[in-house]
C-alpha cells in the first residue's frame, strides 16, 4: 500500500461553486453545474498546471442541478442525466442529438465508469422498473432486459445481479430471472414518520457490493457478495459519507470537513484528509477510470536544475512530461478547485525503496519496465529517463553507505553530472561548485554530509566500529576514506577517458570539464606515491585541457614547476617554458617531481618555435648536456628544420664538441675538412689544457715502448684497444684522435694542403704526442721517409714500421734501408728486433750495407743470423751453378749421340720418290 494525495487544479470563475458532477475521457473534460450548465474543455493529460482549455458551455433546458454525465466515443456524444430525464449531446457543440433515445422518469443511471463503450450495458433505474439498456451505432436504445421493481433509492450492477435499495431495505434482485433476496433493512430516524436520514449508498468493489447506511452522526457499511453473504466485518463511520468511492485497495468516504481513506482489505483506517477552511472541503467525489494526469510531485523531482538556483517550471519537456503520468483513483471538486486522487507513483515508490537501502530489487524492477513501457502507459523515451533518475539516486545512496564499488559502477552508466559527485568532496573544489541534475537528486543530496562526516557516520552504524578502540577506529576512517577518494578519481578519470574530446570541450559542458580537470589535477598531487601521481598528473595535462589558466593557476599556486612546465609547453609559451625548464636543470628551483628534465626540454625545442629563442636555448643545451644537444640538432636536421649550414652559423663556438659530434653523426661529406681541424684543435687544445690528459698520454707511448721489441704490438692495433679505457675527459680526445686518422686517410691532397696551412697557422701546437696521425699527415703529403721514421723514433712501432715499407716499396725504393737506420738510431735495445729484421728479410739488405749500418760497438751475433742467411743462399747459389754447368754438358752429349744416330738412320733407309736431301 502506498501513501494518496490529492492534485487539484483552479476552476475557473464561472464553476467555481457550481460543480455537480465531472466526467472525463480521452481528451475532453465536461463539468455539469448545480444551475443546469455543461462546460466542455479540452483536457491534455501532459499539462501541470491547468490541463483544461475551455471550449464551449451551454445551459439545458431546466435550470436544476445535472446529475450525471456519460461520455459516448462511438457516437461522439455525452448521456446527460438530469431531473428525471436522460439524453444525448453532442462531444463539443453539446447540442442536443438521437431525440428519440431521450429517457423519461430516471431516477438513476448505473455504470461504474465515465464512458459508455459500444455493446457495453447500463442499468437506469426509473420511478416504476430496472432496466438493461444499451445503444447502438445509430443512437438508438436497445433494451436487454426490463423487471418492474417501484420506490428503488439507488442500485449497483454486477453482471445480470442489481443490488438495489428501496425506501425499506436492502435486495438483491437476478434482473434475467426476477429472483430476489432480501438483505438487511435501512437505519431511518426514530421520529413517527420514519423518513430516511440520509439516502443508503450502493458501490461495487472487487466483484461484491458495499452498501451504506446510517444517521447524521454515524453510519455503517457492510461487503456483499452476489449470493448475499457479508464477506468482511462491518465498516464503521463517524459521520455519513456525502460519496463513496470504492476501488480494488481502498474505500473513500466524504464527510464535510474530511476525506477518509480506508485499506479495503483490513478495513484499517489508512488517512483523513481533513480540510480547515470551507473553501478547501470537497462537494463530490467520483470513481476515475482510463484517465491520466500529469503529477506535478514527480515532476519537479525531474526537473532539470542547477545548484544554488530555484528550478524553473517552464525547463519540463514532454518526454519529462510523460514520465509524470499517474492514473487517479478518484476524481474530486471542492468550491474552487477540482481535482485528482492517486496514490504514490511505482517510479516513487522505487525511488523510496532505493531511499530507505534497498537497491538492487528496485533497479531490476524498473529494467523489466523498459522491455515494454507501453504496457504502463509510457514510452520508452520516458522509462530511460526514470530508470536514469533512479540509477543515478542508487549511486549516490550506495556511496552513502560505503559501497564505493557499487556507487562506481552505477556512476559511470547513469549519465550523472560529475559535478553531482565533486560536491560531496569539498576539499577538492570550491564548495558553492554548481552542478546539474535532477530537482529530486538535488534534494536527495541536501541529506548528505561532506565526504569525512559521512564516513565517521556511516562506520558509526557498524557494531564493530563502536566496540573497537579509539586507534583502530581511527584505521578504519582512515582506510574508508582512501577509497573514497580512489573511487573518485577512478570514476573522474574514467569519465573523462569515456567522453568524446570534441563533446567534452564545447560551451555547454565546458563546466563541467574545468571542475573534472581541476579535481583529477588535485588528487593526482594528493597521491602518497609522487610517481605514479607525477605520471596521472602528466597524462592529464597532455590529454587536453579546457581552461588550461585555470591549471595553470592551481599549478602556481602550489608550486608544482615541473608539471607548469609541462603545461605550458602544451600551451605554446615557449620563451617561459625553456626558462622554467633551464632553471629545474640548474636547479634554481627544485621539485621533487622532476625527471627526465633535460629529455623534455629537447622535446620543447622540437617543436616549431622562434628561431632566435630556438637557438639562445639550444646553445646553452648543448653547454650543459653536449649528447643531448648534439641529438637535438640532429633530430632538428632531420625533421628539416634547420640545415647544417644554421648550425655552423648559430652554434656557438664554445661548443666545438657538439659541431664536431654533429657533424661526424649527420655524415657530412662537405664538412670533412673541418671535422679533421676541429678534431686536431680539440687535440691540442687538450694537450695544453688537460695536464692529466697529457701526462697518461705521454705513459700510454711510454708503456707502449716497454714491451719487448719482438712481442710489441702494432701500435694502430694498440691505440684502437687501450683508447676505450680512458676517463670521460679522455674519451671525447680519444674518439678526436682515432676520427682524426680515419678522416685524414680520406681526404684529397687539395684538402691536405689546407691542412697543412692550418698547422702551420698553429706552429705553436705539436703533433709529437699523436704519432699516428703525424704519420698519416706525412704519408698523404708523400713524405715517405718522415712518415717511416714517425713510427720508428717517436714510439718504436717496429712492426707498424715494417708493414708500411711492405705498402709503399713501390714509391719509395731505399725504405727498408731507411727502417734499419732508423731502428738501429732508436738504440741497442732494438738489436732483437734488427736480428729478427736481417734474418728474415736478408734478401733487402747487401752485406755491405749491413756492415756498415750496424754500430761497431754491438755484438756481431746480431748479424750472425744474417750472415747464416746468406752464406746458405750463396751455397744454394753455387750448388744451383755446378748443376746447371752438369745439365748443360749432359745435355750436349745427348744431343750430340742423338743426331749421329740419326744421320745414320738416313744412310739406310731408301729415300722415297722426288725427296730431297737435307
Amino acid at each position: 500500500m502506498s501513501d494518496i494525495y490529492l492534485s487539484s487544479y483552479e476552476l475557473d470563475s464561472e464553476l467555481k461553486n457550481q460543480i455537480s458532477t465531472i466526467a472525463l475521457h480521452a481528451n475532453h473534460a465536461y463539468f455539469g453545474t448545480k444551475q443546469g450548465t455543461i462546460f466542455v474543455y479540452e483536457y491534455s493529460e501532459l499539462k501541470i498546471k491547468n490541463p483544461c482549455v475551455f471550449i464551449k458551455s451551454a445551459a439545458l433546458a431546466s435550470k436544476s442541478p445535472v446529475k450525471r454525465i456519460f461520455c459516448i466515443p462511438f457516437l461522439d456524444a455525452i448521456l446527460v442525466h438530469q431531473d428525471d430525464r436522460a439524453f444525448l449531446c453532442h462531444a463539443t457543440n453539446l447540442e442536443l442529438i438521437h431525440p428519440s433515445s431521450s429517457l423519461d422518469r430516471v431516477v438513476e443511471i448505473c455504470y461504474g465508469g465515465h464512458c459508455i463503450e459500444e455493446k457495453s450495458t447500463y442499468l437506469v433505474i426509473t420511478n416504476t422498473h430496472l432496466r438493461l439498456l444499451s445503444l447502438q451505432k445509430d443512437g438508438t436504445l436497445f433494451l436487454r432486459n426490463e423487471l418492474k421493481y417501484p420506490n428503488v433509492q439507488t442500485a449497483t450492477v454486477l453482471g445480470n445481479i442489481v443490488c438495489l435499495v428501496t425506501d425499506q431495505s436492502f435486495e438483491l434482485v437476478d434482473i434475467l430471472t426476477s429472483e430476489s433476496i432480501p438483505l438487511f433493512p435501512i437505519i431511518k430516524n426514530d421520529s413517527e414518520n420514519h423518513e430516511l436520514s440520509y439516502k443508503p449508498m450502493i458501490v461495487s468493489q472487487n466483484n461484491e457490493f458495499l452498501l451504506i447506511t446510517g444517521s447524521p452522526k454515524d453510519a455503517i457499511g457492510l461487503f456483499v457478495d452476489i449470493n448475499g453473504n457479508v464477506t468482511k466485518s462491518t465498516l464503521t463511520f463517524s459521520f455519513y459519507p456525502k460519496d463513496i468511492v470504492a476501488t480494488s485497495h481502498y474505500v473513500f468516504a466524504l464527510a464535510p470537513n474530511m476525506l477518509q481513506i480506508i485499506d479495503a482489505k483490513t478495513l484499517q483506517l489508512v488517512k483523513n484528509i481533513t480540510f480547515d477552511v470551507e473553501e478547501e472541503a470537497l462537494s463530490l467525489i467520483s470513481f476515475a477510470a482510463n484517465t491520466y494526469f500529469c503529477d506535478e510531485k514527480i515532476l519537479r523531482k525531474l526537473f532539470t536544475t542547477y545548484r544554488y538556483e530555484n528550478p524553473s517550471e517552464e525547463s519540463s519537456s514532454a518526454m519529462i512530461e510523460k514520465c509524470c503520468l499517474l492514473k487517479p483513483v478518484i476524481l474530486f471538486a471542492s468550491k474552487d478547485t477540482w481535482g485528482f486522487g492517486s496514490e504514490s507513483s511505482y517510479f516513487e515508490r522505487l525511488e523510496m525503496s532505493i531511499t530507505s537501502g534497498e537497491i538492487e530489487a528496485p533497479l531490476r524492477r524498473m529494467s523489466k519496465r523498459l522491455k515494454s513501457p507501453e504496457k504502463y502507459h509510457m514510452d520508452h523515451e520516458a522509462a530511460i529517463l526514470q530508470y536514469t533518475y533512479l540509477e543515478q539516486m542508487a549511486a549516490l545512496q550506495y556511496w552513502k553507505q560505503g559501497q564505493y564499488e557499487n556507487s562506481l559502477s552505477l556512476l559511470e552508466t547513469s549519465k550523472v553530472d560529475p559535478r553531482v559527485v565533486i560536491s560531496l568532496y569539498p576539499d577538492v573544489y570550491d564548495d558553492r561548485i554548481t552542478y546539474s541534475t535532477f530537482q529530486g537528486i538535488r534534494e536527495f543530496l541536501a541529506t548528505f554530509s561532506p565526504v569525512n562526516q559521512a564516513i565517521v557516520s556511516m562506520l558509526s552504524l557498524n557494531d564493530l566500529f563502536r566496540e573497537t578502540d579509539e586507534y583502530t577506529q581511527k584505521q578504519m576512517i582512515e582506510i574508508t576514506k582512501e577509497n573514497a577518494y580512489i573511487m573518485l578519481m577512478r570514476y573522474l578519470k574514467n569519465y573523462k577517458r569515456n567522453v568524446n574530446l570534441f563533446e567534452y570541450l564545447i560551451s555547454s559542458k565546458s563546466d563541467i570539464a574545468l571542475a573534472v580537470d581541476h579535481v583529477l589535477l588535485n588528487l593526482y598531487l594528493s597521491m602518497e606515491d609522487v610517481a605514479e601521481g607525477t605520471k596521472n598528473a602528466e597524462e592529464l595535462i597532455e590529454s587536453g585541457l579546457t581552461n588550461p589558466d585555470d591549471i595553470r593557476h592551481l599549478l602556481s599556486e602550489k608550486q608544482e614547476n615541473y608539471l607548469l612546465a609541462i603545461l605550458l609547453m602544451g600551451m605554446h609559451k615557449d620563451s617561459e617554458t625553456l626558462e622554467l625548464w633551464k632553471k629545474l636543470v640548474l636547479g634554481e628551483i627544485h621539485d621533487e617531481r622532476s625527471q627526465n628534465v633535460i629529455t623534455k626540454m629537447r622535446v620543447c625545442l622540437m617543436k616549431d618555435i622562434d628561431l632566435s629563442l630556438f637557438w639562445k636555448y639550444a646553445n646553452w643545451l648543448c653547454s650543459e648536456n653536449t649528447g643531448e644537444g648534439t641529438g637535438l640538432l640532429l633530430d632538428k636536421t632531420r625533421c628539416g628544420s634547420i640545415s647544417g649550414d644554421d648550425v655552423l652559423t648559430n652554434l656557438s663556438t664554445s661548443n666545438d664538441s657538439v659541431l664536431i659530434e654533429y657533424l661526424v653523426k649527420s655524415n657530412s661529406v662537405a664538412h670533412q675538412e673541418l671535422i679533421l681541424e676541429l678534431c686536431v684543435n680539440k687535440l691540442l687544445d687538450g694537450f695544453v689544457r688537460h695536464e692529466e690528459y697529457r701526462c697518461r698520454l705521454e705513459a700510454f707511448i711510454d708503456d707502449y715502448r716497454r714491451f719487448p721489441c719482438l712481442e710489441r704490438p702494432i701500435f694502430a692495433q694498440y691505440v684502437a684497444t687501450q683508447f676505450g679505457n680512458m676517463n670521460d675527459c679522455d674519451n671525447h680526445l680519444s674518439f678526436y684522435y682515432l676520427y682524426s686518422i680515419s678522416l685524414m686517410e680520406n681526404l684529397d691532397e687539395e684538402a691536405i694542403d689546407n691542412f697543412e696551412l692550418f698547422l702551420q697557422t698553429n706552429s705553436s701546437k705539436r703533433l709529437g704526442l699523436f704519432p699516428q696521425l703525424q704519420h698519416t699527415f706525412c704519408h698523404k703529403k708523400g713524405k715517405y721517409e718522415e712518415a717511416l721514421t714517425v713510427l720508428i723514433e717517436c714510439v718504436n712501432d717496429y712492426k707498424g714500421a715494417e708493414l708500411y715499407c711492405q705498402k709503399i716499396e713501390d714509391v719509395y725504393s731505399t725504405c727498408w734501408n731507411t727502417l734499419l737506420k732508423r731502428s738501429i738510431s732508436t738504440g741497442p735495445s732494438c738489436s732483437v728486433y734488427v736480428q729478427d729484421l736481417l734474418h728474415r728479410r736478408a734478401s733487402y739488405y747487401s752485406l755491405l750495407f749491413v756492415t756498415s749500418t750496424i754500430p761497431d760497438d754491438w755484438n756481431l751475433s746480431c748479424v750472425a743470423d744474417y750472415l747464416c742467411v746468406l752464406q746458405r743462399k750463396n751455397a744454394q747459389r753455387l750448388h744451383e751453378s755446378h748443376v746447371k754447368t752438369a745439365l748443360v754438358k749432359t745435355v750436349s752429349r745427348q744431343t750430340e749421340s742423338l743426331f749421329l744416330a740419326v744421320n745414320r738412320r738416313n744412310v739406310t733407309l731408301k729415300k722415297p720418290p722426288n725427296h730431297s736431301n737435307f
